[in-house]
Order: C-alpha cells, then sequence, then structure tokens
C-alpha cells in the first residue's frame, strides 16, 4: 500500500511541474449601460508559466467591433505574464431588439481551460424594433450587372451593410431606420454612389423609415482603361496592422477640366473623384484614372479618424498635412497610416458651412470634432444639401468644430459643449474665411527633410522640407544642394531666407523644373541632397536611373 501511495504522489507533483498557459480574461463581464458608454476595455492575461495560443474568438460581429492595442492575426501567442488589451465597441446598437440583450463572446486557446466567455449584456434597446427595405437593380446603360457589392453607409459614415447583385442585377436588404449612403463596386467598373455620384463627399442619402420599402436604382460606368493606376495598404497608427474595411478617396480638390478624348466617360471625367473600398488586407487598387496629375489619396474607415497620404509616413487627419501624389502609370506603395477615433457616444452636432459669411454652393467639405478636454479628433461628417452637416456618435464633453476644403482655409467653430442636459446641438455655424494669412496652428514644429519621391526617379523628383515656427522671429538662410557620390555639388535648389512652413521643390535631370530646381544632364546613379539651416543639417539619398 505504501509502495502504491507513493507512486500516485510522484505522478501528481510530475504534473503540477509541467509548464502551463493560463487566460484571464479581466473583466469577465461588461455592461453597455447607455448610448454614451459603448466602448469597454478588456484585458486578456497570460498568468502561466508558458507561451498562450489564441486560436479565435467566436462573437456576432454585426453587433461588435473588437480593436486592440497590438497586430491581431490569428492565432495569437501570449508570454508569460504578457498582456493584450481589447476594446468591445457596441458597433450596431440600432440592431439590438428588446428580446436580444445579453450574449456571450467566446476565447479558444491553448490555456488550461481551452473555452473561456466574456459576458455581455446590453442594458438599451428599441423597444419599437422594426427594419426598413431597400431594393433595387444595378444597371450599365441598361444592362444588369450580376455579382456586384453594394454598400451601406449608416449616417454616412459606417459600413453597416453589404449585398451582392444576383444574375440580373437585382438585389435586396434589410437594414435599421436611418440615413444612408449606398455604393456598389465591381471590378472593371468605376465604384458608384447612388445618383450618379462616386465619392462619399458629393453622395446622395436615402432616408430609411421603420416598416418602409424604397426602390434604389444605381447605374455604374466601366473603366476606360488608361494605364494610370495607384494602390498601397492602409494601417493602424497604433499597432500598424492593416485596417480592414472602409474607402479609398482620390482627388484633385477641385473639378477637373474635360481636356480629353471624347470617347473616355464624360461624367467620371468632369467628377474627377475615385473610390476604391480597402479589401481584408488592408490594401487597395485604384485603377484608369483618367487624367495624369496631382492628387491627394484620403483613407476613411469605421472608428478611425479620416487621413492623408504624406511623405512622413504619418497619420494626416488635415490636408495642409498631406502631400500630393503624381498618378501617371503604374504607382504603389502608396500607404496611409490612420489614427484611431472613439466616437462612441451619442451626442449630436448640426450646422452649416458658409465662406465669408455668405451660403455659396460648396462641394468635398469635411466637417471634423475635436475634443478639446483631451486634444483628439472625434469623429467627422461631410457637407450635404443646403450646406448642412451632421455630426454623430460624440461623447460627453467639450469640442470645437473645424471645416475643411482641400485649398481653403480651415474654419472653426466657438467652443461647444455635449451633456446629459444637452446630447443635441443645433444651428451651429463654420465659417471659412479666404484670407492670404498663414495659419499658424498647421506650422510644423521641428526641421524635417523628407525622402525624395518618386525614388528612384527619371527626369524628374520632388524633395519637400519643413522649416518650424518657432524660428519665425530667427530667420536664417535656408539651403538646399544635391551632391554626388564623391561629394561633388551638382546644384543648388535652394539658397534664400525663408518663412515657417512646408515646402516642395522639383529637381529635373533634363529639361524645365517648376519649382527653382536646375536642369541637368547628369549620369545614373547615387547622390545625396542637403538640407541646411543655422545649426540644421539633414542630407538623405536619393538615385537617378536612365
Amino acid at each position: 500500500m505504501t509502495y502504491k501511495f507513493t507512486l500516485i504522489l510522484l505522478v501528481f507533483n510530475s504534473f503540477l511541474l509541467i509548464a502551463q498557459p493560463r487566460l484571464e480574461i479581466t473583466p469577465d463581464d461588461i455592461e453597455f449601460e447607455d448610448i454614451f458608454h459603448r466602448n469597454k476595455n478588456v484585458l486578456f492575461i497570460n498568468t502561466g508559466d508558458d507561451t498562450l495560443r489564441i486560436d479565435s474568438l467566436v462573437y456576432r460581429n454585426y453587433y461588435y467591433f473588437l480593436r486592440f492595442d497590438k497586430p491581431w492575426e490569428y492565432p495569437v501567442f501570449l508570454q508569460p505574464n504578457d498582456t493584450l488589451k481589447m476594446d468591445c465597441i457596441l458597433e450596431s446598437h440600432v440592431y439590438v431588439p428588446a428580446t436580444d440583450t445579453t450574449d456571450t463572446l467566446f476565447i479558444y486557446s491553448n490555456g488550461l481551460k481551452p473555452l473561456e466567455k466574456l459576458k455581455i449584456k446590453i442594458k438599451y434597446y428599441d423597444d419599437d424594433y422594426r427594419m426598413g427595405y431597400l431594393a433595387g437593380q444595378i444597371t450599365d446603360g441598361g444592362t444588369p450587372v450580376d455579382s456586384a457589392h453594394l454598400y451601406f453607409f449608416y449616417n454616412n459614415n459606417y459600413i453597416i451593410k453589404s449585398v451582392v447583385t444576383d444574375q440580373n442585377g437585382l438585389y435586396n436588404v434589410s437594414l435599421p431606420p436611418g440615413l444612408y449612403a449606398i455604393a456598389v463596386e465591381k471590378d472593371s467598373y468605376y465604384v458608384s454612389f447612388y445618383n450618379n455620384q462616386y465619392d462619399p463627399f458629393n453622395a446622395d442619402l436615402i432616408s430609411l423609415q421603420k416598416d418602409s420599402t424604397k426602390t434604389i436604382n444605381i447605374q455604374m460606368d466601366k473603366m476606360s482603361f488608361t494605364g494610370n493606376s495607384i494602390s498601397g495598404i492602409i494601417t493602424d497608427s497604433i499597432t500598424l496592422a492593416a485596417v480592414k474595411k472602409g474607402v479609398i478617396v482620390v482627388r484633385t480638390g477641385t473639378h477637373t477640366p474635360n481636356k480629353i478624348s471624347s470617347g473616355v466617360n464624360s461624367r467620371i471625367l468632369l467628377n474627377g473623384i475615385y473610390t476604391a473600398f480597402i479589401k481584408s488586407d488592408g490594401s487597395y487598387n485604384i485603377q484608369n484614372v483618367i487624367v495624369p496629375g496631382h492628387y491627394f489619396v484620403q483613407a476613411f474607415s469605421d472608428y478611425y479618424m479620416p487621413a492623408y497620404y504624406n511623405f512622413a509616413n504619418k497619420s494626416a487627419v488635415f490636408w495642409q498635412q498631406a502631400d500630393s501624389i503624381y498618378i501617371s502609370g503604374s504607382l504603389s506603395n502608396v500607404n496611409v497610416v490612420m489614427a484611431r477615433d472613439s466616437s462612441v457616444g451619442g451626442g449630436r452636432i448640426n450646422g452649416t458651412v458658409t465662406v465669408n459669411s455668405q451660403s455659396v454652393n460648396l462641394s468635398d467639405v469635411m466637417v471634423l470634432a475635436k475634443s478639446t478636454d483631451y486634444n483628439l479628433w472625434y469623429n467627422y461628417g461631410f457637407l450635404k444639401d443646403n450646406n448642412e452637416f451632421k455630426l454623430t456618435n460624440l461623447p460627453y464633453g467639450n469640442y470645437k468644430l473645424f471645416a475643411q476644403k482641400i485649398g481653403f482655409n480651415d474654419g472653426e467653430s466657438t467652443d461647444l459643449q455635449i451633456t446629459q442636459s444637452t446630447k443635441e446641438i443645433n444651428g451651429v455655424n463654420i465659417q471659412i474665411i479666404i484670407t492670404s494669412a498663414i495659419d499658424e496652428k498647421f506650422l510644423p514644429d521641428e526641421f524635417t527633410l523628407y525622402q525624395n519621391f518618386p525614388n528612384p526617379f527619371n527626369p524628374v523628383t520632388k524633395i519637400r522640407y519643413a522649416i518650424p515656427s518657432n524660428v519665425k522671429r530667427e530667420r536664417s538662410n535656408v539651403m538646399l544642394k544635391v551632391y554626388d557620390i564623391l561629394g561633388n555639388e551638382v546644384a543648388t535648389l535652394v539658397n534664400e531666407e525663408q518663412e515657417p512652413g512646408y515646402y516642395e521643390v522639383e529637381f529635373s535631370t533634363k529639361g524645365g523644373s517648376a519649382s527653382g530646381g536646375n536642369a541637368l544632364n547628369i549620369a545614373s546613379g547615387v547622390y545625396f541632397y542637403r538640407l541646411t539651416s543655422g545649426r540644421f543639417v539633414s542630407t538623405k539619398k536619393m538615385l537617378m536611373i536612365k
């Protein structure tokens, strides 16, 4: 008997010594109290002594948007004592009926307990929950377009649902009541919005009521082959992980003149704006841009602030922080970094935008809300009929609104406050003032020499640099020179006193240059460009290929 007891004890002790991952979830239950409290933080902690592997999360993805503080691709590994934070956002609160207010998120792992549960309680819902219905046909000059993807933007911002047309180009969908923008895409067609629009800025909104049915037909336009395309990846500014849904808009900021063969689609040409949807891997590809030229590239995604492409590869909310890019031929790696948006409240601000106190017809205008409590950007809206805007989902707090249109100074509102007693503010007017004054809030705060673009190049490349505002009263000479690999001076691009701001210079190796750069016939190879101003010196390398 003693021998058997000792053997059992040894086996039990050996089991205790085996390394074991252990997942702890804190909290293990969450409650969404009301429309102003729809973002709950949950921590995943490996309290074991071996690597934890999270294999999957199972949840109703049409209810929740999950966001992490580290890249999240299955399987996810957590080392012992490592912690991962998750934002669980009740995304589609408009979907919640009274009979469906308890839920469970399941976490499968190799931990001590292979299945962990996060219990969820939704404490507010629609007592009179009913849906509305949209149906229609997608056509190309009267011919049905099958297998086209339709996307439905709730309040013009959030992609709440998508469907695919059948062989007759027909679709039908049930949606919660509200305002919707509707877009459709298919390979070899330009992305089209309802009523002959091509971008979310100018898209007409559809008002859908409970138990109502509306017929919405959309005409698509086949692409005219030009060979001009642009592609890239959209990433999260915190994790650098792919942003997996949303839209990309490429535009000049003004309408493109009709100076091209009548063989191309004139409506697309006059619009001058192109839209593409972000794929599940974070990539986008806009094909067959009709007119070569300089364009701004801007990304939109649920729970992210709109962001422009720039050479610095940083999140750029305002066009003044962006870099236009010349689209001619096939461009790749035009990547955009997006900052997160935490607009998960229930506050609303509505109003109008005027120019120099006059009501004029404006297009491509965006209104952004900035929290003055936290110095964070919270949500955005587009200018619609009668120059009106609507901002939704704002948390309690203090705000300023900014109206932005490419090429214009930004308009700014007075101080505004969303409180428990004032959940909606109406009649806000924002003025865009046209002046020649420098808008100092967009001046750089440090010297920066950016990488030239394109690189490698032939025959022209652009060099951009920034002069900070803290030297405004200590003007010093700015010098930008180009050297060959032996250190011989090739060209002086800039040699003058300059005000604080962002500057761009062309360096051309053949023919005329647009910004003071010297036109030179030089050999292929490596060159260096150097920016000096006072004590600041910065040098970067570029490659010329013939």
